[in-house]
């Protein structure tokens, strides 16, 4: 069974992991979705379109086929459901499909395949004093959660318009663990949002959802 990962963060917050190993028509003959959706998907490249219909299918298991049937984005790209007061995140990555839902508390999630990319691109978003916390002779794994606490970070925000390493900041581990729990914040113009924020490395991808506190 291509559920590969679920938890309950308290009494309040859930999050699963999908691989898709299925074909896409697995999950549309499981899917109650819109036209608008259907042409979303049918505009996607095949992989993406695949991504997209496992995390709807998880959403859906997650919290019901009709609530999921209703989810769509707001203005600034942020999932919700219109007149529900569920917060959720979803984030997919190769095949690989994440979802976060919350009755309380807003939430992000962010799952990626771990690629070399990351020692390339990280001073796009890593700060100088998180720099300082870096493993010099082994970065990688603590990048890999920087990047994934920031994604999560940023959805958690909702907002947009969000530099990574002026406006997001991870107290990261010194120590990396398969799975941990560190804290994160956003802060930008008089905002401070303070959050828990768990990793876990699955397969060869790092998954981290974050939870405001």
């Amino acid at each position: 069974m291509p559920l590969i990962f679920s938890e309950r963060w308290g009494t309040s917050t859930r999050v699963a992991v999908w691989s898709a190993e299925e074909d896409q028509d697995y999950f549309l003959d499981r899917l109650d979705l819109t036209a608008d959706d259907l042409a979303l998907v049918r505009s996607m490249h095949p992989r993406r379109a695949l991504e997209w219909c496992a995390s709807r299918y998880l959403l859906a298991r997650m919290i019901g086929r009709e609530r999921a049937r209703r989810c769509t984005k707001d203005d600034h790209g942020k999932p919700v459901i219109p007149g529900d007061a569920i917060e959720l995140s979803i984030s997919h990555s190769y095949g690989m499909a994440a979802v976060i839902v919350s009755d309380r508390h807003r939430v992000g999630i962010d799952v990626q395949r771990q690629t070399s990319k990351i020692l390339r691109v990280q001073q796009k978003f890593v700060s100088s004093d998180e720099a300082r916390t870096i493993n010099a002779a082994k970065p990688e794994p603590q990048l890999r959660i920087c990047w994934g606490a920031k994604e999560a970070l940023f959805k958690v925000y909702a907002l947009g318009q969000i530099d990574f390493r002026k406006h997001l900041s991870v107290d990261l581990p010194r120590v990396v663990g398969v799975s941990g729990w560190i804290r994160g914040s956003v802060q930008k113009a008089g905002t401070h949002v303070l959050c828990d924020i768990r990793y876990r490395f699955i397969q060869n991808y790092t998954l981290v959802y974050a939870l405001e506190v």
